[in-house]
């Protein structure tokens, strides 16, 4: 009598007093719903088939969106070349910030807004939407990773270029994302963040 009302519960759990659907609840509803959806295959393959139905009909799609399509190609590779090294040291000078947060191998949400104030990115003319969209559009999701927003390297790379081409618009995608670099670098320096590479005599 006392759950009349309160719609489907597992169990009385004391830390959900109001009986909220919570995320475990809704992977084990979707792994139920796959049981029923084709005798015939494994459960882990209808499990996936149902994942893929959801995800195609209900997930926002970021149309005409080719940044990931550009981040693997060889002229992109080109580009970053030159600058990986110093690009690194500042992708791990921020995520060594905030050292509470867990390991430096990732950028925190925290530590990431502190990289956009700090470089003054703001000042090359981008629009906060854009600077939130260039973190969320570069996560590589999984459903296995439930780690929220926070930006390895490889992301961290992806999330530059989304920054340039928001930045510089009417550039080449390389060009945009050449001046941006040059940008972050030359800041990173100014503010003795990194050492400014000597050049090679050769």
């Amino acid at each position: 009598e006392e759950n009349r009302g309160k719609g489907f519960v597992l169990y009385e759990d004391p830390t959900n007093p109001e009986h909220l659907f919570t995320r475990s609840e809704w992977i084990e509803s979707m792994v139920r719903i796959a049981n029923y959806y084709n005798l015939s295959k494994t459960m882990s393959e209808k499990f996936k088939k149902v994942l893929d139905l959801c995800l195609k009909k209900h997930t926002r799609i970021v149309k005409d969106d080719k940044t990931r399509e550009f981040m693997k190609k060889e002229s992109t590779k080109k580009v970053y070349g030159p600058y990986l090294e110093r690009v690194y040291s500042i992708f791990e000078r921020f995520a060594h910030m905030d050292k509470t947060m867990g390991s430096s191998r990732y950028m925190q949400i925290e530590e990431y807004w502190n990289f956009i104030s700090t470089m003054a990115i703001g000042t090359l003319g981008i629009i906060r939407r854009n600077i939130n969209q260039a973190l969320a559009y570069s996560q590589a999701r999984s459903l296995e990773d439930d780690r929220g927003y926070i930006t390895d390297y490889p992301e961290y790379l992806e999330l530059l270029a989304r920054l340039a081409f928001a930045c510089h618009p009417e550039d080449s995608k390389e060009e945009a994302l050449k001046k941006f670099l040059d940008y972050i670098i030359e800041k990173a320096v100014k503010l003795e963040m990194i050492e400014e590479l000597e050049e090679d005599d050769d």
